[in-house]
Protein backbone atom coordinates (compact mmCIF):
# COMPACT_ATOMS: atom_id res chain seq x y z
CA UNK A 1 0.00 0.00 0.00
CA UNK A 2 1.19 3.25 -0.93
CA UNK A 3 1.06 6.02 2.00
CA UNK A 4 0.15 9.45 1.88
CA UNK A 5 3.74 10.39 2.61
CA UNK A 6 5.20 8.89 -0.55
CA UNK A 7 2.29 9.56 -2.46
CA UNK A 8 2.22 13.08 -1.22
CA UNK A 9 6.03 13.64 -2.40
CA UNK A 10 5.15 11.93 -5.76
CA UNK A 11 2.48 13.69 -6.73
CA UNK A 12 3.91 17.02 -5.44
CA UNK A 13 6.42 16.06 -8.13
CA UNK A 14 4.26 15.08 -10.93
CA UNK A 15 1.78 18.52 -11.10
CA UNK A 16 5.24 20.80 -10.30
CA UNK A 17 3.75 21.37 -7.35
CA UNK A 18 5.39 22.36 -3.96
CA UNK A 19 4.31 19.93 -0.80
CA UNK A 20 5.22 22.34 1.39
CA UNK A 21 5.62 26.77 1.78
CA UNK A 22 9.21 27.75 2.46
CA UNK A 23 10.29 27.95 5.73
CA UNK A 24 9.65 31.46 7.47
CA UNK A 25 7.09 32.28 4.56
CA UNK A 26 3.63 33.40 4.90
CA UNK A 27 1.03 31.00 4.62
CA UNK A 28 -3.03 31.64 5.11
CA UNK A 29 -5.30 29.40 7.37
CA UNK A 30 -8.65 29.01 6.59
CA UNK A 31 -10.95 27.74 9.27
CA UNK A 32 -14.05 26.44 7.52
CA UNK A 33 -17.20 28.09 9.36
CA UNK A 34 -15.62 29.32 12.20
CA UNK A 35 -16.26 33.09 11.54
CA UNK A 36 -18.57 34.85 14.10
CA UNK A 37 -21.37 34.83 10.37
CA UNK A 38 -20.80 31.17 10.09
CA UNK A 39 -18.76 31.68 7.20
CA UNK A 40 -15.08 30.68 6.93
CA UNK A 41 -12.13 32.47 9.22
CA UNK A 42 -9.12 33.72 7.85
CA UNK A 43 -6.19 34.00 9.43
CA UNK A 44 -2.16 34.98 8.86
CA UNK A 45 0.48 32.87 10.18
CA UNK A 46 4.23 32.10 9.14
CA UNK A 47 5.81 28.50 8.40
CA UNK A 48 8.26 27.32 11.60
CA UNK A 49 9.20 23.71 10.50
CA UNK A 50 8.22 20.78 8.37
CA UNK A 51 8.32 17.37 9.78
CA UNK A 52 7.48 13.79 9.30
CA UNK A 53 5.34 13.20 11.98
CA UNK A 54 4.26 9.23 12.79
CA UNK A 55 1.07 9.89 11.21
CA UNK A 56 2.25 11.81 8.41
CA UNK A 57 3.25 14.64 6.40
CA UNK A 58 3.12 17.65 9.07
CA UNK A 59 3.32 21.71 8.92
CA UNK A 60 4.52 23.72 11.82
CA UNK A 61 3.01 27.23 12.08
CA UNK A 62 3.06 30.20 14.58
CA UNK A 63 0.18 30.31 16.37
CA UNK A 64 -2.50 32.59 14.73
CA UNK A 65 -3.62 35.89 16.71
CA UNK A 66 -7.24 36.55 16.16
CA UNK A 67 -10.38 37.79 18.16
CA UNK A 68 -13.67 37.14 20.05
CA UNK A 69 -14.21 33.27 21.46
CA UNK A 70 -13.27 30.80 19.14
CA UNK A 71 -12.66 27.67 20.41
CA UNK A 72 -9.28 25.83 18.59
CA UNK A 73 -9.20 22.29 19.52
CA UNK A 74 -6.86 19.04 18.11
CA UNK A 75 -8.95 17.79 14.69
CA UNK A 76 -10.19 21.41 13.59
CA UNK A 77 -9.80 21.26 9.91
CA UNK A 78 -7.38 23.72 8.27
CA UNK A 79 -6.97 24.25 4.82
CA UNK A 80 -3.52 25.99 3.71
CA UNK A 81 -2.82 28.39 0.96
CA UNK A 82 0.53 29.84 0.36
CA UNK A 83 1.79 31.56 -3.08
CA UNK A 84 4.89 30.47 -5.24
CA UNK A 85 6.45 31.42 -8.70
CA UNK A 86 4.26 28.63 -9.85
CA UNK A 87 1.25 29.32 -8.93
CA UNK A 88 -0.91 29.55 -5.30
CA UNK A 89 -0.44 26.49 -3.48
CA UNK A 90 -3.80 24.18 -1.37
CA UNK A 91 -3.26 21.44 0.90
CA UNK A 92 -6.49 20.03 3.28
CA UNK A 93 -5.34 19.90 6.87
CA UNK A 94 -6.29 18.99 10.48
CA UNK A 95 -4.91 20.54 13.69
CA UNK A 96 -2.58 18.08 15.01
CA UNK A 97 -1.74 19.49 18.09
CA UNK A 98 -1.54 23.16 19.53
CA UNK A 99 2.11 23.66 21.36
CA UNK A 100 2.38 27.05 23.93
CA UNK A 101 6.00 26.73 25.11
CA UNK A 102 8.57 27.71 24.84
CA UNK A 103 6.92 29.00 21.32
CA UNK A 104 3.14 28.87 20.40
CA UNK A 105 2.26 26.90 17.23
CA UNK A 106 0.29 24.52 15.57
CA UNK A 107 0.90 21.14 14.30
CA UNK A 108 -0.61 20.49 11.16
CA UNK A 109 -1.12 17.26 9.82
CA UNK A 110 -1.61 16.86 5.56
CA UNK A 111 -4.99 15.15 4.48
CA UNK A 112 -4.23 15.26 1.07
CA UNK A 113 -1.68 16.48 -2.02
CA UNK A 114 -0.84 20.14 -2.54
CA UNK A 115 -2.71 21.50 -5.56
CA UNK A 116 -2.38 24.70 -7.22
CA UNK A 117 -5.42 26.77 -8.03
CA UNK A 118 -6.39 28.42 -10.84
CA UNK A 119 -7.78 31.98 -11.53
CA UNK A 120 -9.29 30.54 -15.35
CA UNK A 121 -12.17 28.90 -13.79
CA UNK A 122 -13.41 32.20 -13.36
CA UNK A 123 -15.31 33.74 -16.28
CA UNK A 124 -13.25 37.49 -16.64
CA UNK A 125 -14.33 40.62 -18.35
CA UNK A 126 -12.33 43.70 -19.37
CA UNK A 127 -12.85 46.61 -16.61
CA UNK A 128 -11.05 49.80 -15.61
CA UNK A 129 -10.31 52.05 -13.32
CA UNK A 130 -7.43 52.92 -10.85
CA UNK A 131 -6.40 49.90 -8.43
CA UNK A 132 -3.91 50.26 -4.90
CA UNK A 133 -2.33 47.28 -4.04
CA UNK A 134 -1.05 47.52 -0.01
CA UNK A 135 1.64 45.30 1.19
CA UNK A 136 0.14 43.12 4.13
CA UNK A 137 1.71 43.06 7.72
CA UNK A 138 4.17 40.60 7.95
CA UNK A 139 1.64 38.59 10.83
CA UNK A 140 -1.32 39.40 12.58
CA UNK A 141 -4.75 38.90 13.02
CA UNK A 142 -7.34 38.05 10.72
CA UNK A 143 -8.65 41.49 11.11
CA UNK A 144 -5.91 42.99 9.67
CA UNK A 145 -6.65 41.32 6.46
CA UNK A 146 -10.73 40.90 6.00
CA UNK A 147 -11.71 43.55 3.51
CA UNK A 148 -13.59 46.26 5.37
CA UNK A 149 -17.22 47.83 4.12
CA UNK A 150 -16.58 50.74 2.52
CA UNK A 151 -19.09 53.80 2.17
CA UNK A 152 -21.04 54.72 -0.72
CA UNK A 153 -19.07 57.09 -2.43
CA UNK A 154 -15.74 56.67 -1.29
CA UNK A 155 -12.90 56.05 -3.35
CA UNK A 156 -10.70 53.66 -2.12
CA UNK A 157 -7.65 54.52 -3.65
CA UNK A 158 -7.78 58.05 -1.38
CA UNK A 159 -8.73 56.14 1.33
CA UNK A 160 -6.10 56.54 4.39
CA UNK A 161 -5.41 53.35 6.31
CA UNK A 162 -4.55 53.50 9.53
CA UNK A 163 -1.55 51.31 9.46
CA UNK A 164 0.48 52.99 6.46
CA UNK A 165 2.34 50.08 4.29
CA UNK A 166 3.84 50.34 0.96
CA UNK A 167 1.67 51.21 -1.76
CA UNK A 168 1.61 50.92 -5.71
CA UNK A 169 -0.93 52.32 -8.08
CA UNK A 170 -2.17 50.42 -11.19
CA UNK A 171 -4.31 50.47 -13.67
CA UNK A 172 -7.27 47.54 -14.00
CA UNK A 173 -7.33 45.20 -17.12
CA UNK A 174 -9.94 43.02 -16.25
CA UNK A 175 -11.44 41.45 -13.30
CA UNK A 176 -12.89 38.42 -12.22
CA UNK A 177 -14.51 36.46 -9.29
CA UNK A 178 -11.27 35.06 -8.52
CA UNK A 179 -8.86 37.89 -9.24
CA UNK A 180 -7.98 40.51 -11.53
CA UNK A 181 -5.17 41.66 -14.26
CA UNK A 182 -3.58 44.71 -13.41
CA UNK A 183 -0.38 46.98 -15.53
CA UNK A 184 1.83 49.85 -13.81
CA UNK A 185 2.26 53.14 -15.37
CA UNK A 186 4.66 53.17 -18.28
CA UNK A 187 6.93 55.69 -16.12
CA UNK A 188 6.51 53.49 -12.89
CA UNK A 189 9.31 51.13 -11.93
CA UNK A 190 7.99 48.24 -9.69
CA UNK A 191 8.94 47.59 -6.13
CA UNK A 192 11.29 44.96 -4.94
CA UNK A 193 7.88 44.11 -2.63
CA UNK A 194 6.24 42.92 -5.98
CA UNK A 195 6.76 39.67 -5.88
CA UNK A 196 4.67 36.13 -6.72
CA UNK A 197 3.59 35.01 -3.51
CA UNK A 198 3.48 38.30 -2.02
CA UNK A 199 -0.10 38.69 -0.05
CA UNK A 200 -1.73 42.34 -0.76
CA UNK A 201 -4.94 43.97 -0.09
CA UNK A 202 -6.23 45.01 -3.44
CA UNK A 203 -8.12 48.30 -3.34
CA UNK A 204 -10.50 49.39 -6.24
CA UNK A 205 -13.59 50.95 -7.90
CA UNK A 206 -15.20 48.66 -9.91
CA UNK A 207 -19.05 49.39 -11.42
CA UNK A 208 -19.12 52.69 -9.31
CA UNK A 209 -18.65 50.38 -5.96
CA UNK A 210 -15.78 50.09 -3.77
CA UNK A 211 -13.67 46.69 -3.75
CA UNK A 212 -11.29 45.43 -0.96
CA UNK A 213 -9.99 42.15 -0.84
CA UNK A 214 -7.17 40.56 -0.02
CA UNK A 215 -5.19 38.90 -2.71
CA UNK A 216 -2.23 37.39 -3.50
CA UNK A 217 0.54 37.97 -6.50
CA UNK A 218 0.45 35.21 -8.63
CA UNK A 219 3.64 34.41 -11.22
CA UNK A 220 3.69 37.63 -13.69
CA UNK A 221 6.34 38.65 -16.02
CA UNK A 222 7.15 42.30 -16.05
CA UNK A 223 7.37 43.00 -18.81
CA UNK A 224 8.89 47.27 -19.35
CA UNK A 225 6.47 47.20 -22.73
CA UNK A 226 3.03 46.14 -20.28
CA UNK A 227 4.03 45.72 -16.84
CA UNK A 228 1.21 43.16 -15.88
CA UNK A 229 0.43 41.80 -12.70
CA UNK A 230 -1.74 39.72 -11.61
CA UNK A 231 -3.55 38.54 -8.25
CA UNK A 232 -5.72 36.10 -6.76
CA UNK A 233 -8.58 36.92 -4.48
CA UNK A 234 -7.63 35.19 -1.71
CA UNK A 235 -10.88 33.40 0.71
CA UNK A 236 -13.21 34.09 1.45
CA UNK A 237 -14.14 36.66 -1.06
CA UNK A 238 -16.69 38.67 0.86
CA UNK A 239 -17.94 40.70 -2.24
CA UNK A 240 -18.04 37.78 -4.65
CA UNK A 241 -22.14 38.34 -5.00
CA UNK A 242 -21.17 42.04 -6.29
CA UNK A 243 -17.59 41.15 -8.51
CA UNK A 244 -20.11 37.90 -9.86
CA UNK A 245 -22.95 40.67 -10.64
CA UNK A 246 -20.70 42.58 -12.34
CA UNK A 247 -19.25 40.30 -14.47
CA UNK A 248 -22.70 39.37 -15.44
CA UNK A 249 -24.00 43.19 -16.29
CA UNK A 250 -20.60 43.62 -18.66
CA UNK A 251 -21.39 40.06 -20.25
CA UNK A 252 -24.61 41.18 -21.08
CA UNK A 253 -23.67 44.41 -22.39
CA UNK A 254 -21.20 43.11 -24.24
CA UNK A 255 -23.51 40.83 -25.91
CA UNK A 256 -26.22 42.99 -26.63
CA UNK A 257 -23.29 45.46 -28.41
CA UNK A 258 -22.41 42.39 -30.47
CA UNK A 259 -25.60 41.99 -31.78
CA UNK A 260 -26.87 45.44 -32.54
Amino acid sequence: MTSLRSRTRAGARDAGTESWAPLNSRVYLTLPGRAADGGDLELLSRVEDHRDDADGPCLVVAMPRFGGDLAVEAGLPVVVRWGSRRGRHRRGCRLLRITREPVPVWTLLALDDPTIEQRRRFVRVESSGRVVLALAPTEGTDASMVPLPAAEGTDPVAADDETPRPELRLHLLDISEGGARLTLDPETTAPEWLQPGEQVRFRATVGGRALEQPAEILPARFDSSTGTVVVAFLPPVQQAEFVRQHVMQVQIANRRTEGS
